[in-house]
């Protein structure tokens, strides 16, 4: 507790993440909000007049592209139908149940693996079972709780989150049958063409590493903020060209999209779809690629009178 308290005293981006969750800033405009933390994270005043980098545009985009399917988008449980009809329900992985609290889930009718997620956020209360002999159903249910009772739109304004009915669900545990990691192959869209892939791997261990590919599979020089790149290139997916062709589909006419997708014993499937890469303040390097992906959202003129 001592060393909290003399983090959110030094640290400025800690102490404001903290009074956001306390609530601080619920009645604070999303404009104003944005702006604040903006200046906070990346350190220079948010240009929504004129906006020119990623970042710019993606606060941009939160405030003023808010279509209604977007909602049903960002549900990762609605979301399932949207991919079904677009591209095909062999690419969504099958729910075994739902539920719209943590103490309504029934165990002994879950198989012996599986995982659980809140439809609404990204990551809290989540849990993969490997192994229902090992499983502590109170510690699970407890992190549920706090996953459904989590505004996750507060937390960086992202408004296709806001309006999402909180639920719980079970999704098929996915493996590969030689026993190999499973890679999630990120590509993100701009104008409804893929741009790049974003390849994470060793994810939540001490050596991640993240990287940027092109659709043709070529190593960028890009890296993000928060994870550094590797010193290697890797394989591409087998189906690199079914998911490229696949992800265009689904960012039809969306200035831009994120499709998540997992490769599992040759066949693919859609893990979620992301408006806003990093909640859009991640800063890549080197420096320069913030203006020229942010050059690949096009905002015309029309779009802007609107706004301002």
């Amino acid at each position: 507790m001592v060393k909290k308290l003399i983090k959110c005293i030094y640290d400025k981006k800690y102490r404001y993440e903290v009074k956001n969750k306390l609530g601080f800033y619920k009645n604070m405009s999303d404009e104003q909000f944005l702006g604040k933390w903006f200046k906070i994270q990346i350190g220079n005043d948010l240009n929504l007049s004129n906006p020119v980098t990623y970042q710019e545009k993606m606060q941009w985009l939160k405030l003023y592209d808010r279509k209604k399917i977007y909602t049903i988008m960002a549900d990762k449980i609605r979301m399932k139908d949207f991919v079904s009809e677009k591209i095909g329900d062999e690419y969504v992985v099958p729910i075994i149940n739902q539920w719209n609290s943590p103490k309504e889930i029934d165990f002994s009718e879950l198989p012996n693996q599986f995982v659980l997620k809140c439809n609404h956020n990204s990551g809290t209360g989540m849990y993969i079972c490997k192994n229902k002999a090992d499983l502590n159903m109170q510690e699970v249910i407890k992190n549920l709780e706090k996953g459904i009772r989590e505004n996750y739109f507060s937390l960086r304004r992202e408004w296709p989150y806001k309006n999402i009915e909180k639920k719980i669900f079970a999704e098929e545990y996915l493996k590969n049958k030689d026993g190999s990691e499973i890679i999630e192959y990120k590509v993100l869209c701009f104008e409804g063409k893929a741009k790049l892939v974003e390849l994470i791997l060793n994810r939540f261990k001490q050596n991640a590493t993240q990287d940027f590919y092109t659709p043709e599979w070529k190593k960028t020089e890009i890296y993000e903020s928060d994870i550094p790149p590797s010193d290697y290139e890797v394989e591409p997916p087998k189906n690199l060209k079914k998911i490229i062709e696949l992800s265009q589909v689904l960012a039809k006419d969306i200035h831009h999209l994120r499709v998540d997708w997992y490769e599992v014993n040759g066949k693919l499937y859609v893990g979620e779809l992301t408006f806003f890469d990093g909640a859009g303040f991640s800063l890549f390097y080197p420096l320069k690629y913030n203006e020229i992906i942010g050059s690949w959202i096009q905002l015309d003129s029309e779009e802007m009178q609107t706004c301002h």
